[in-house]
């Protein structure tokens, strides 16, 4: 990286004249005059402070003569910062994205070498939120006089970034009353972190229920352990490869209340590359074993870095549900 001669010479010409980023700084001391004879050294003790959006560089200029740094963001110049400041920040970076930065140290009489760094941004706050649960088919296919209106439905909800897993239970306590082609608002929060991990996953499990008093034990029951944060949920568990799991995987699906009416599942997973999912899933239909629509899912993934209304509203799906 060159910095041009010409434009060296230039500020000379114009009786050191400096104009850096708008603002025109003079050179009058006689000190300022001899120092500016002598090529800077080059910038150390490069440090970065980083967000999911920008990059703080900061830097040492040990020969104090330095009128401009240039700063090089995969090899194009983005700033030029006076020499009497040793901070540039980068800003409207893309989350979790490496950049390579480099600092130049120029006076009148020339450029420092080139001071290097690699650094990356963070990843990004995600909240994950069901705001609607519904039914195509209820499970109620004309079972008793109570129930064949009205299906009472749950899901379990199983989200996790690689970093930390939560499970929920929609409702907390209780079931959803829907009858065929029903939906409920619910606005529930399953899922939000400050930095999400690399990867983004969730599972809905949904269930009918006609209401015999072990299933509503049990619904209790997940009411209350449900609602606390596990850390090491076992995922393998929901992608079909449980294996000497399987007495854990059983405890989990009861806590979930499954064992009725199996309403369906949701499976999907998302990462950077598709920006971890941030959008508004509408009206996804889980297939019940029996091929018919049971479960239907609302969901909402929302990052303040991204414009969630304008991503894509498709999941990528690992179950094919």
């Amino acid at each position: 990286m060159q910095i041009s001669r010409v434009w060296v010479y230039a500020i000379g010409v114009i009786g050191l004249l400096m104009l850096i980023s708008g603002v025109v700084y003079i050179v009058t001391s006689n000190n300022s005059q001899r120092l500016s004879r002598i090529i800077p050294a080059m910038p150390t003790n490069l440090a970065v402070d980083s967000s999911a959006t920008s990059i703080k560089i900061r830097w040492t200029e040990p020969s104090k003569n330095a009128k401009v740094f240039v700063i090089f963001r995969n090899g194009s110049d983005v700033a030029y910062v006076s020499g009497s400041h040793n901070t540039f920040t980068d800003t409207d970076l893309r989350p979790a994205t490496q950049y390579d930065y480099s600092v130049i140290a120029v006076n009148l009489a020339g450029q420092s070498q080139i001071s290097s760094l690699s650094t990356k941004t963070l990843n990004p706050p995600i909240t994950v939120t069901i705001f609607a649960v519904g039914v195509h088919e209820n499970g109620q296919e004309g079972v008793g006089i109570f129930n064949a209106q009205y299906g009472n439905v749950d899901a379990a909800v199983f989200v996790t970034d690689d970093k930390t897993n939560y499970k929920t239970r929609l409702p907390s306590k209780g079931y959803y009353e829907l009858r065929e082609n029903d939906q409920t608002s619910t606005g529930v929060t399953v899922f939000t972190t400050a930095e999400v991990g690399d990867n983004l996953s969730i599972a809905v499990i949904g269930n009918e229920h006609n209401g015999n008093g072990l299933e509503n034990f049990l619904a209790d029951i997940a009411g209350w352990a449900t609602n606390e944060e596990i850390v090491g949920f076992p995922w393998s568990l929901l992608t079909g490869s449980a294996g000497a799991d399987d007495a854990l995987g059983d405890m989990y699906k009861q806590l979930a209340g499954l064992g009725d009416h199996p309403m369906g599942n949701y499976v999907a997973q998302w990462n950077v590359d598709n920006n971890w999912g941030v959008g508004t899933y509408s009206d996804i239909g889980c297939t019940r074993p029996d091929g018919q629509v049971g479960l239907r899912l609302w969901i909402q993934i929302t990052c303040p870095v991204y414009d969630y209304a304008n991503e894509s509203t498709n999941a990528t799906s690992i179950d094919g549900r």
